[in-house]
Parts: C-alpha cells; structure tokens; sequence
C-alpha cells in the first residue's frame, strides 16, 4: 500500500535573505533572517512580548503560498498516481472489444507568489547576533529578548526619524492631513522613551518604582522620580531650553492621543499656551519633532549613565 505523500514547503526569502512574521496575539508585522540568532524554534514578538512556536508567526501570504503549492504538488502526485495504477490496464486492452483508459487533465493551480514588505529599520541584536526588520517601536530581540536598553532605544529612535522623513513627503498644503501624521510620528516617539523605561525599570529594579505604570509618558512623574534618586531635575541633565521643548512635545502628544488634538485647559495650564487658542487644534512643527528626537535621545542616555553610576559598588541611592 503506498503511503500517503508528505512534502515540505521552503517559504521564499526576500532579496535581503528575510522572511516575514506577523504576531499571532498584537497582529503586528516584522522580518529576521533564517540562520542567525539563536537555534531555536521559539519566536518572540519584539513588539508585545508574546512567545511561541515559530509555525504561529506565519503570515496569510506565507499560508496562501504554501497551500498553493501543496496543491500543485498534490496535483502532480494524483496524475503520476493515476499512470503508474492505470496505464498498464490501458495498454492490455488496447486491441480488446471493450476498451479501458483512463485520461487525467489536471485544472491549472497559480501559485500564490507574494513579496515581503519593505520595512524601514532593519537590526543586528548584539547579544545573539539575530537580524530582524521592525516597522514599529520594538522593546525586544524576537530570539534571546535580552537586546540592551540602550541599543533598543537607538534602534528604536532610529525607526522614529525615517518615521519623520515619510510623513514629510505629504504635501504641506494637506495641513490636517499632515498634522495627523506628523502626531503619529510624536506618538512613536514618547512611545520609544516609554519602552526605554520599562527596559530601564527591569535594569535598575532596585532604584526606579513600578508605579505610575506609565512613568516615562509622565515627565512631571518621572521628574519627582529623578529628584528623589538623584538630586537632580531632568532640565539639569539637558541644555537650556531643551526640557521645555521636550516637554511641550510630551503635552501635545497626550492632546493627540486623547482629545484629538484639541487644546484644552489642562494644556494651557501646563504649558502656558495662549488661551485665545482654546478648542483649536494644535499643529505639530515637523522641525519641533526632529529636534524632540535629539533632545529624548541625550535626556535616554543621561537617565542611563546617572541610574549606571548609582548603582554602581560604593555608591549609595
């Protein structure tokens, strides 16, 4: 009796030796390539954190490619299947008063062909050498997970400033439409600090709070934080004028993210916003979010060398 046929089906790679993955619990996408990292079948999405299987991780284009080709392959099996049982029945009764044959004509199946996406910011892990491909804010490596704080935010801001350059190819003359996006770029950018606290929090669990969970979207939170630690307020780890601009950014992001952009009270009260601009909505300057990158980028790494040295042996909190 002939056994029923497996195959195994090899997913194509794209030109950068990348395969697609998509998180089975947060439904985001990401890329890594086959053969670095770790020898392991477990994947994490560097996203949300979920573990699993790496079969779980398949995309739909990836599963619409391997059914296609499984059918294809199928089909070809059943034809060889039908020649070898049926042929040498055809030809004995070739010159018979009753004739047997037996045609097959297999239907036409594509092959269900796809390309991976084009992702902006592709990463090398330093801890298991895994190369991966994000399109998002990462906290991280989908192999060992054990990325440093410190790579994960300059990987990370690294992604907001190409984040930055795309929204800039809109046409300035579709102000809302610029102004939304430009907002969504200020929302992965407080989003990359917050995912250096949490990284920071497991680091120095013994020096920084659980609560507020949302420390590092709160400066005026994170600030007592620092002056209880340290001694020190955050403008005293930046230059003139930086942490009120970081700040300022801090605020409309919350005005974006919560009431649609529209200045409030509590905005004006913080900032010191002119209050005839109550109700309007406040446009983010595109050179207000370049410059927030730089200054969230030296306010992460201060944060990093203070926290570093108090923890340090013979330093005391």
């Amino acid at each position: 009796m002939t056994r029923d046929p497996q195959w195994t089906i090899a997913l194509p790679v794209g030109e950068d030796g990348m395969i697609g993955r998509v998180c089975p619990s947060c439904d985001q996408y990401f890329r890594l390539k086959p053969g670095t990292g770790l020898p392991t079948r477990v994947c994490n999405c560097p996203y949300c954190g979920f573990q699993g299987d790496s079969s779980e991780f398949t995309t739909p284009e990836q599963w619409e490619y391997a059914r296609s080709v499984a059918l294809r392959k199928a089909q070809d099996w059943i034809g060889k299947e039908i020649k070898r049982r049926f042929g040498p029945l055809s030809r004995r009764t070739r010159n018979s008063f009753i004739k047997l044959q037996v045609n097959y004509k297999p239907s036409h199946i594509p092959i269900r062909y796809y390309k991976e996406d084009e992702l902006q910011t592709v990463i090398v892990c330093e801890e298991c050498g895994l190369e991966f491909a994000v399109f998002d804010v990462f906290s991280r490596c989908p192999d060992c997970t054990r990325m440093t704080a410190m790579a994960m935010f300059a990987n990370s801001l690294k992604h907001v400033r190409k984040h930055l350059a795309l929204r800039l190819r809109i046409p300035a003359e579709d102000t809302e439409y610029l102004a939304e996006h430009l907002a969504s770029t200020l929302s992965r950018l407080v989003a990359a600090f917050d995912a250096l606290g949490k990284k920071l929090r497991h680091e120095f669990k013994d020096l920084l709070p659980d609560r507020p969970r949302n420390l590092f979207q709160n400066l005026d939170a994170l600030d007592d934080v620092i002056q209880q630690l340290l001694g020190l307020h955050l403008r005293d780890l930046l230059k003139a004028g930086e942490y009120e601009k970081a700040y300022l950014l801090f605020q409309v992001r919350h005005l974006w993210e919560h009431n649609f952009g529209e200045i409030d009270d509590d905005f004006i009260r913080k900032t010191g916003c002119d209050p005839a601009l109550l109700r309007t909505k406040y446009v983010v300057d595109p050179d207000d979010i370049q410059s927030g990158i730089d200054i969230i980028e030296t306010l992460g790494k201060e944060l990093y060398s203070q926290l570093s040295e108090l923890k340090r042996p013979g330093v005391s909190a």
